[in-house]
């Protein structure tokens, strides 16, 4: 048998350890994976056993954030000039109120989408909403 016979036995088997040491591996993960897949199952049976009603937070969407309160008043003082209850004029002064009144944001993004809504809905006019975006920006007048 010559050197060239030789490396090249050398290097089959060397392919065919690597080979299986590969195959052993992958069967090792497979088992601990089994395992454990195996422990999570028996253990959330016994604890559906344990307490029946209980449910999935990620099967539920989120609640929605309440609106701000701003929003919901102008909402409402513009229904009630819509079906007539208050004149125009008692709107625009209940509006300049509630847009007048001390205001504080948790979440400066959703008070952007509140008051952008509320520009589409007709509730504010474009001047109005400059005033509210420079308030939950906090960039003052």
């Amino acid at each position: 048998m010559d050197k060239l016979e030789l490396d090249d036995r050398v290097c089959r088997l060397e392919r065919r350890a690597s080979l299986q040491s590969l195959v052993l591996t992958l069967i090792g993960l497979a088992v601990l994976g089994a395992g454990f897949v195996g422990t999570v199952r028996v253990s959330s049976h016994q604890s559906r056993e344990a307490t029946p009603t209980v449910t999935l937070a990620s099967t539920y969407p989120p609640p929605p954030l309440p609106s701000p309160e701003y929003e919901t008043q102008l909402r409402q003082a513009r229904q009630m000039y819509l079906q007539g209850l208050i004149s125009r004029d008692d709107f625009d002064r209940k509006k300049e109120m509630i847009l007048a009144a001390p205001m504080s944001f948790d979440d400066d993004f959703a008070a952007m989408k509140a008051a952008r809504s509320l520009v589409s809905d007709g509730v504010l006019n474009e001047s109005e909403y400059e005033v509210m975006k420079r308030r939950i920006l906090k960039f003052g007048k």
